[in-house]
């Protein structure tokens, strides 16, 4: 089988790092993409011709599509009535890299949990956990920092929040360690200073953990492949209101890259 020379040199010359810079920069709001972004950006040291192929489809899903926006309507009533407030979303894929390392997912939502998330990250985890608990924990962690410093700057704003932010997770050992632990680290020692940091979070009413059905989970969006069905109703939760450009042809003979 013959190799395209011209798309060969084309990876090994920086074409596909230089493709995957401007999809890094557009996750600013397309946070759809970002697990697929993160899963190539692993690919940089050896690149492929399948890679390069994989950042062309990616780079034509978003010539389909439009822009997306988040869901703040003036003319809702639920949202006109409703105090702003913040809400959260934290998951994990476990052991998902092949070094043995998990990925984390988390978005942010203001107003209702309906709206559109206007934070999100898809980010490989920087330690091996010893558990799915261990990893759900991690992500959650990481969600509470970032929701700690949003508090803040909507208290500077004067939009103090005057209850706990609910944090969605979907494992529910995580909420009964955070909530009702005992005290026994003969199982959690490994991670108890994250654990104890999730607990204090809890007990000062920064956050409250909240089970939230996987299936319906919007970080998972951050953290996996998804079946088409699933991907979609996910990009609506994650995204809000959406439009597909129709006067863009769905085949890859409409792109040039």
């Amino acid at each position: 089988m013959k190799v395209n020379r011209t798309r060969l040199l084309a990876v090994r010359g920086g074409i596909f790092r230089t493709l995957l810079g401007m999809l890094i920069f557009l996750l600013r709001t397309h946070p759809d993409i970002a697990f697929a972004v993160n899963t190539l950006a692993t690919r940089c040291a050896g690149a492929t011709l399948r890679d390069l192929d994989a950042i062309h489809e990616l780079i034509l899903y978003l010539k389909c599509t439009a822009p997306p926006e988040p869901s703040y309507n003036p003319a809702d009533p639920d949202q006109c009535n409703t105090v702003g407030r913040l809400y959260g979303w934290a998951d994990a894929t476990y052991t998902y890299h092949r070094d043995g390392k998990s990925h984390s997912g988390m978005c942010l939502s203001y107003g209702l949990p309906g709206t559109g998330k206007f934070s999100s990250t898809s980010k490989k985890q920087s330690l091996v956990c010893l558990s799915s608990t261990e990893a759900e924990l991690y992500a959650a962690v990481e969600a509470t920092k970032d929701i700690i410093f949003c508090r803040a700057i909507l208290a500077e704003l004067g939009f103090h929040q005057l209850h706990p932010t609910t944090l969605y997770v979907d494992n529910t050992s995580l909420i009964t360690l955070a909530s009702k632990y005992s005290g026994n680290a003969k199982r959690v020692r490994h991670f108890l200073v994250r654990l104890n940091f999730m607990i204090e979070q809890v007990a000062h009413q920064v956050v409250h953990l909240e089970y939230f059905n996987t299936l319906d989970h919007p970080a998972d969006l951050c953290i996996k492949a998804l079946p088409l069905g699933q991907f979609e109703k996910l990009r609506g939760d994650m995204l809000g209101s959406l439009r597909v450009r129709s006067e863009v042809s769905a085949s890859s003979d409409s792109m040039d890259v």
